[in-house]
């Protein structure tokens, strides 16, 4: 899958654990969700 593709080179690239892209990708989406209001359906 391209999207697994891009993560594993992310975290090749940055020198990081797999894991901790992912993490750290979670982490961004849970605070875009909490600025926009917290709402699953707008």
């Amino acid at each position: 899958m391209r999207i697994s593709q891009d993560i594993r080179e992310l975290a090749k690239n940055k020198g990081i654990r797999l894991e901790s892209v992912i993490n750290e990708g979670l982490r961004e989406k849970a605070d875009e969700f909490i600025k926009s209001g917290s709402e699953i359906y707008k």
